[in-house]
């Protein structure tokens, strides 16, 4: 198993050298490939339907879906269940700032609070790890869900993997 890792580990770095393309700037090549992987579904937080019954645990409607995100004030935590079923970047981008004006994450060192674009740069490593990690992973099952926390604003899967090699 811990060859596996550091082999996927390889392959993640690998891929991150790799050109994006001729000709094309690295971000045009991102936005394109962001666009092809999902189209937008939203147009505006309205359209998550949000509720909640009793301001922790919530519920809001994506592509014909039923998600769920669970606030725990104890660790300032937004847990978003299935979170790899979701992949455009605008639509995280509008569920996390809704999600955000519910229940404000703190940054890592406690001065303010996390921006939605912060928070879906966290999202995209989650579904970044979900997509590479192998079915029998033991990983893959803790990638599905996105945890936004302070602990973990700003890293990238490389951190991830780092944090948690030792505990296999």
């Amino acid at each position: 198993m811990k060859k596996r890792n550091i082999v996927l580990l390889n392959a993640i770095l690998l891929l991150t050298l790799i050109p994006s393309g001729c000709g094309a700037s690295s971000s045009d090549t991102a936005s394109e490939a962001s666009e092809a992987w999902s189209a937008s579904l939203l147009g505006s937080a309205a359209d998550l339907n949000l509720k909640t019954d009793d301001d922790l645990h919530y519920s809001f409607d994506y592509g014909g879906l039923r998600f769920e995100a669970v606030f725990t004030p104890s660790s300032d935590n937004w847990k978003i269940i299935d979170s790899y079923k979701i992949q455009n970047h605008d639509d995280m981008l509008i569920i996390c700032r809704t999600l955000s004006e519910a229940h404000p994450i703190h940054t890592a060192d406690g001065s303010g609070f996390r921006t939605a674009e912060d928070m879906v740069y966290e999202w995209e490593q989650h579904n970044l790890a979900w997509a590479l990690l192998p079915e029998d992973s033991g990983w893959k099952n803790n990638a599905k869900d996105v945890d936004i926390n302070p602990e973990d604003q700003g890293k990238n899967i490389i951190d991830f993997y780092n944090d948690r090699k030792d505990d296999r």
